[in-house]
C-alpha cells in the first residue's frame, strides 16, 4: 500500500476486523459507535468487513 507516493504497512482485512472487535471488547460496558457520514461511507464499509470476516 502507498500512501503520497510512500509505501506504507498495511493488514489483512481479517486481521484489522480481529483487532477492531478485540479493542471494542476491553470496554466494560456496551459502546456506541459514532461517525460523521456513516450512513453512506463508513457503515457500509464496516458491514462488508464484518461480512466477509
Amino acid at each position: 500500500m502507498y500512501h503520497h507516493g510512500k509505501r506504507v504497512d498495511s493488514m489483512s482485512l481479517s486481521t484489522a476486523v480481529d483487532m477492531l472487535l478485540d479493542f471494542c471488547q476491553t470496554f466494560q460496558k456496551k459502546i456506541i459507535l459514532v461517525g460523521h457520514n456513516v450512513e453512506s461511507f463508513d457503515s457500509p464499509i464496516l458491514m462488508y468487513a464484518l461480512d466477509r470476516c
